[in-house]
């Protein structure tokens, strides 16, 4: 299982890069195959699930805001969905996916909001690891 270590990017599904987050630079440690029972042991473990949720989001969060605009998100999803094997080229069903995962219509997405997104994400993938 994944331990303190951040997972940081997907490369080749489902082989990810760990990185060693107590390091000051955090140098890439190596990388691991993914498999569901891995997936799901990094979902539980709440402390390197969510260190890693916002340092993906604060990556993602280009205008240093601390939300999420469409312009911002849009790539995060359609990796996302690429992982999954979810075809969506489509600019209505990102609107879509969009105003669903804004959970309070703000128009942005918060943390909390891309958390429990990338958890839903993470554990669908999981499941089709197995």
């Amino acid at each position: 299982p994944i331990m303190h270590d951040e997972v940081v990017g997907v490369l080749d599904p489902p082989t990810v890069t760990v990185m060693d987050a107590s390091q000051e630079d955090e140098q890439a440690v190596g990388e691991i195959t993914i498999d569901g029972s891995n997936l799901r042991a990094f979902l539980a473990d709440e402390e390197a699930f969510l260190k890693a949720m916002k340092g993906k989001f604060n990556a993602a969060d280009i205008n240093g805001n601390g939300v999420l605009d469409r312009e911002e998100m849009t790539p995060l999803l359609l990796e996302v969905m690429d992982i999954l094997g979810i075809p969506c080229n489509d600019a209505v069903a990102m609107d879509a996916i969009f105003k669903t995962v804004d959970a309070n219509s703000s128009g942005d997405i918060d943390l909390e909001e891309f958390t429990a997104l990338s958890r839903v994400m993470l554990a669908e993938a999981a499941s089709q690891l197995e």
